[in-house]
């Protein structure tokens, strides 16, 4: 994986070989649905923070591409959203996003525990 050092989020994906534009740059103040239709129109997965896209019933990722939601704390440092991506990256490697629904969480006690034994 890249380190995040010096380097945005988006650059993570590029480093993966993914291309990555920013709605920030793109679609800054468009409401969800705008969003979503253009990730789907453009045949791209949307990876964002907003928990509203982590409803199927609003929000169909078989529609588009797929959907990611990065499922962080509230108040949550730009590593932690940088660990968060790693974690996807990571699970696009042998799993295919297209059409589902993804909730990622940053790596740590809560992602890492244990089911009891049986």
């Amino acid at each position: 994986m890249v380190p995040l050092r010096g380097r945005s989020v988006a650059d993570l994906f590029r480093a993966a070989g993914y291309d990555t534009p920013l709605f920030s740059n793109r679609l800054s103040g468009t409401d969800d649905r705008t969003a979503f239709g253009t990730c789907a129109s453009e045949g791209r997965v949307l990876v964002t923070l907003d928990l509203d896209f982590a409803n199927p019933l609003v929000f169909d990722p078989g529609a588009g591409a797929g959907i990611v939601v990065l499922r962080l704390p509230k108040n949550h440092a730009r590593s932690d959203v940088a660990a968060a991506v790693k974690v996807l990256l990571e699970g696009t490697v042998s799993h295919d996003v297209t059409g589902n629904l993804w909730v990622v969480a940053r790596p740590g006690p809560a992602a890492t525990a244990r089911l009891p034994a049986r």
